[in-house]
């Protein structure tokens, strides 16, 4: 009798707990609610790729420019890299003869600094000239400053869009609706083809040159920027697939005005496709008798309500033709 006493009174304590636990996660969801998080989540998650793009591809063209121009140096940096990497990564290394060289290649200069020694180097200091871009320097200049203008229209683009939908909680549906829409608009894409053009060209115009002028040498510089390559690669295959694979077009009054519930970490590391995925597999999960997983993103006395106004909006969009079938109709 005493066991189930204490049994008895131990659920009574756990249910407090978890009442309690409930009403501080509800105070701290309408704390969240009056600040503007769904702005400061566009910004610091969703479009982190842009950011992540544009520093790739400058640290990309940037390693190959200096990488280029001093071939020799970094090859014996290299050699430097490699003597302290076996030395701490196996316990033992062989020795080595490194020389600090000069600029090998003074292609990056203009026509009249190539016409004197411009360059001065006595083995300890090494002093550049200043200097203006020229000849067949010219291009590059002009193809590193697609990705970031691309990148910066695209930002300027998503911003815009963002604002005039007067959007203010990163839990409200209408921000997870903006965040499956603006994927798919136009506009979107073309900024995103346009921050591509850069990378597409570069080994174009690099492989060119290298024929024209017969600087075979720079096929070393190549290999040694693949990580910066597909770390590029990466950011932009996600610019290009916002979570289009999760997207819905639950375009309706019911839906948007929802809420969901998001912990406060969502607001710096989740992004919403991420919670995109898991909403839809808590709505299906919650279809077939398991309500637990849609009581973590909603209300737990808003989880019928829910799962009937998304039931609804799927039917309906199933039922509609799309904006694609209906241009091609």
């Amino acid at each position: 009798m005493s066991n189930a006493y204490g049994t008895f009174q131990n659920g009574v304590h756990d249910a407090k707990n978890s009442g309690e636990r409930t009403k501080v996660e509800q105070q701290v969801s309408r704390w969240q609610r009056r600040l503007p998080t769904a702005f400061i989540h566009l910004l610091l998650v969703e479009c982190l790729c842009i950011y992540l793009a544009v520093f790739s591809w400058l640290r990309l063209v940037g390693d190959v420019i200096r990488r280029s121009a001093m071939r020799e140096y970094y090859g014996d940096a290299q050699k430097l890299e490699r003597y302290f990497s076996d030395l701490f990564l196996s316990g033992t290394t062989s020795s080595a003869l490194i020389q600090l060289s000069n600029v090998t290649d003074v292609y990056f200069l203009g026509q009249a600094e190539r016409s004197y020694a411009s360059i001065s180097y006595d083995e300890r200091r090494l002093v550049l000239p200043a200097t203006s871009i020229s000849g067949a320097n010219i291009p590059w200049m002009f193809l590193i400053w697609l990705l970031p203008v691309g990148a910066g229209l695209l930002l300027l683009f998503i911003l815009s869009s963002f604002l005039q939908r007067n959007i203010w909680s990163f839990e409200s549906a209408a921000y997870l609706q903006f965040s499956w829409d603006i994927g798919q608009m136009p506009q979107y894409k073309q900024c995103v083809y346009l921050m591509a053009a850069g990378p597409l060209f570069l080994p174009l115009i690099w492989l060119l040159q290298i024929i024209l002028y017969d600087l075979e040498d720079q096929i070393e510089v190549l290999k040694s920027s693949v990580l910066s390559g597909l770390l590029l690669l990466f950011a932009l295959d996600h610019l290009a697939h916002p979570g289009l694979s999760s997207a819905h077009e639950w375009h309706n009054s019911e839906f948007l005005q929802l809420h969901f519930q998001r912990p406060i970490l969502h607001l710096l590391f989740v992004s919403n496709k991420n919670f995109g995925l898991k909403l839809v597999d808590a709505l299906w999960a919650a279809e077939h008798g398991d309500w637990s997983r849609l009581q973590k993103c909603v209300d737990a006395d808003d989880a019928k309500d829910v799962l009937r106004i998304c039931q609804e909006r799927q039917k309906s969009e199933v039922s509609e033709p799309t904006e694609k079938e209906q241009q091609q109709a």
